[in-house]
């Protein structure tokens, strides 16, 4: 995942213009990766048509546009997860996700573990360290 910060460092032989608008893109996508993010709308929001969008967002992120809003999606499941404990399709829905089983089996592709196995090792690995700081 492309932070809307790294984008100049990773970024050659374009203008200042085009660093700028990517990294409001980028910060949009992070700002609002619970809400209904779709390629139309972003594009919209750069005075692109779709298609154009989608392959300036690839070239300068070295992702496509989906996964990319899929990536903060789940990184920020992961940080809701180190805070709260939520059933699978309440967070799925905090982060954007309208079907909790796809959201599930996304989450499992990327960490290996169901959320909520993912929610119940980070019980135990705190449990442990509380255990050794005794």
């Amino acid at each position: 995942m492309v932070a809307s910060r790294d984008i100049p460092n990773i970024i050659t032989g374009i203008g200042n213009a085009e660093v700028e608008q990517i990294k409001q893109i980028l910060t949009f996508i992070n700002n609002h990766y619970n809400d209904n993010i779709n390629l139309e709308r972003v594009a919209k929001m750069a005075y692109m048509n779709p298609y154009y969008f989608s392959v300036y967002f690839k070239k300068i992120t070295g992702m496509n546009f989906k996964d990319y809003v899929t990536q903060v999606r789940l990184k920020q499941a992961t940080e809701i997860l180190n805070k709260q404990d939520l059933k699978t399709y309440e967070l799925a829905e905090m982060i954007g996700f309208t079907d909790a089983r796809y959201f599930n089996e996304l989450f499992k592709k990327k960490y290996g573990l169901s959320p909520s196995r993912y929610r119940q090792e980070l019980d135990e690995s705190k449990k442990q360290l509380e255990g050794e700081n005794l």
